[in-house]
């Protein structure tokens, strides 16, 4: 089990960012369409719980169940993850 905390970021010149990436040495290896299939009960029992269960498909198939994490800071869950 590990602990994911998760930040995003507003990219205004996405060709920038892969131009600079390539610089550093950056491989590119190919692009996937992700699908993410959630699952709950009908009466949202996890959600209300703070848990996420998915099936990912992708580059990988994975099942994962995350789960909030109390007093954090962040959007921080912790995960288990299987493929």
């Amino acid at each position: 089990m590990k602990n994911e905390i998760e930040i995003k970021f507003k990219i205004d010149k996405p060709q920038r960012v892969r131009d600079l990436l390539k610089e550093k040495g950056g491989l590119f290896i190919g692009k996937a369409f992700e699908r993410t299939i959630r699952f709950d009960t009908p009466n949202k029992d996890l959600e209300k719980a703070g848990k996420f269960l998915r099936i990912k498909t992708g580059f990988a198939n994975t099942i994962t169940l995350k789960e909030r994490v109390a007093n954090s800071n962040y959007k921080e869950r912790r995960e288990m993850e299987t493929t």
